[in-house]
């Protein structure tokens, strides 16, 4: 993942103003606003795709699967199997929480 600091850099600004933009406009923290695209994207592999979990939480930038698992449940609520299985139940309907700083 990026840092605050490499972004900030990348768009010519200071890390620290960087940060305010993000609670003052977002109202979230750099990191969780990384998370939810990163978890954003997973949804869509485990979705549309029949990768492993492993792979899946490689693609998103998880250092390991149970890792990925762990974070994937603690904002999503459910597990990423379960998720995956939800797809199967419901082809046209999947559970897509609402992820407050992402637009579906």
């Amino acid at each position: 993942d990026p840092s605050l600091k490499e972004t900030a850099a990348a768009v010519h600004i200071s890390d620290a103003y960087l940060s305010r933009l993000f609670t003052s406009r977002l109202d979230t923290t750099y990191s969780r606003f990384l998370t939810e695209i990163k978890l954003s994207h997973a949804m869509a592999l485990l979705f549309n795709t029949k990768l492993t979990i492993a792979e899946v939480a490689d693609q998103c930038g998880y250092p390991n699967s149970n890792y990925f698992s762990d974070a994937f449940k603690k904002v999503i609520g459910i597990s990423p199997l379960k998720y995956r299985k939800s797809r199967n139940a419901s082809e046209n309907c999947p559970y897509i929480p609402a992820l407050p700083h992402i637009s579906q």
